[in-house]
């Protein structure tokens, strides 16, 4: 590598850098993100992760509480029951993205799919440690819980390519087929598979 820095501390740092500002932005804020490669910038420092930027936020992000908002972009506030907004984590960054990723890594030999998803829960768990004042959203939200419903996010694409969601009513535009298991409640080497 690149860095000198071996994979399990390289990878460390990537998800301190992109998984722990998601987090964040969830369980302090009730913001999502559709954080895949095209909308976000890595800043490396001596080739090792050091923050990651978000950037074409303005049609995929969307504030699932009642923070404050100006008028002008009040569109982007979704009416959402709380397991599906855990989902902004679970479905659009465990499955949509990481799953590839640690799947990747493995079939590589850089690092294995246990391991990975162990750094993925210590990055959750060590977050949760710096910020005890969101025990109420972790724990409403459970990003540690066994399985969570399959959204379909390309069947989305595909039913309507100009807009995936109706953004009048995000949540009933979602569609689902069964549960995955949620690979990093309790690592086993394997991403999650539909049930």
């Amino acid at each position: 590598m690149a860095s000198g820095v071996v994979a399990t501390a390289w990878v460390r740092r990537y998800l301190r850098a992109y998984l722990r500002p998601l987090v964040h932005c969830l369980l302090a804020h009730d913001v999502v993100f559709m954080p895949h490669g095209e909308n976000i910038v890595m800043v490396l420092d001596g080739h090792v992760p050091t923050r990651v930027f978000m950037k074409d936020i303005g049609e995929e992000v969307a504030v699932l509480g009642d923070l404050p908002l100006p008028a002008e972009v009040e569109r982007i506030r979704a009416s959402t029951p709380d397991d599906v907004k855990a989902l902004g984590i679970l479905s659009d960054v465990y499955d949509g993205f990481l799953r590839d990723l640690a799947a990747i890594l493995e079939t590589d030999g850089v690092l294995s799919g246990c391991d990975f998803w162990g750094l993925v829960a210590d990055t959750v768990a060590e977050h949760a440690a710096d910020h005890p004042e969101l025990a109420a959203a972790a724990a409403s939200y459970d990003l540690g819980q066994a399985e969570f419903r399959n959204c379909c996010l390309n069947r989305l694409q595909l039913r309507n390519t100009l807009q995936m969601v109706d953004l009048a009513d995000q949540a009933a535009s979602l569609m689902f087929a069964g549960t995955l298991r949620n690979p990093a409640a309790a690592p086993s080497g394997s991403p999650g598979s539909p049930r």
